[in-house]
């Protein structure tokens, strides 16, 4: 990697490397909303002071140049508050693409949705996902639930707990208060 001593890299640090996805179907809300895509887990193995070598301790995919680094860091578990509040309506958010621009989703699967800490929004939050069939007189058709596993400033990643029918990016989503 292309930084060392000098950028404050030591012997032992991990970090993820990741890169952003391009979204084929809508604009993102801002750079902080883009989906991004885990290519590895990788850990300095030795350093000089303007670069190291690293070690990839688990692969995910192939590592691209132009990927970046994030420090490692496993999210908190999360697990659901079995009282369940009713949802906030009227501001929802919006699922997004996934893991290599991924479209549908189900219970077990993880997703992001386009708020994040600046919206309020923590983890464990729960959530309810919505559909809009885009019919005359309908009303949202509740698809299932999840909960925040973490939380950006911009998007959150979700993971759902329920699912009484697919869902896929664009649907609803609103937060249990």
């Amino acid at each position: 990697m292309n930084a060392g001593a000098s950028n404050g890299i030591r012997v032992g640090q991990e970090f993820f490397v990741r890169r952003l996805q391009v979204n084929r179907n809508y604009e993102s809300d801002g750079p902080g909303t883009q989906v991004a895509h885990t290519a590895a887990w990788v850990r300095v193995w030795a350093v000089e002071e303007t670069m190291s070598l690293l070690t990839v301790t688990h692969a995910c995919d192939a590592i691209e140049v132009g990927d970046y680094l994030e420090p490692f860091k496993l999210p908190d578990p999360v697990v659901p508050n079995p009282n369940k509040s009713k949802p906030e309506r009227g501001n929802y958010a919006r699922v997004m693409a996934g893991l290599d621009l991924r479209s549908t989703f189900g219970r077990g699967d993880f997703f992001t949705i386009n708020r994040g800490a600046q919206d309020g929004i923590k983890a464990g939050a729960q959530f309810v996902i919505y559909r809009d069939k885009k019919e005359s007189q309908n009303f949202l058709v509740e698809l299932g639930e999840a909960v925040a596993v973490t939380v950006g400033d911009h998007v959150t990643t979700l993971r759902a707990t329920l699912s009484r029918d697919a869902f896929r990016e664009g649907d609803y989503v609103a937060e249990r208060k």
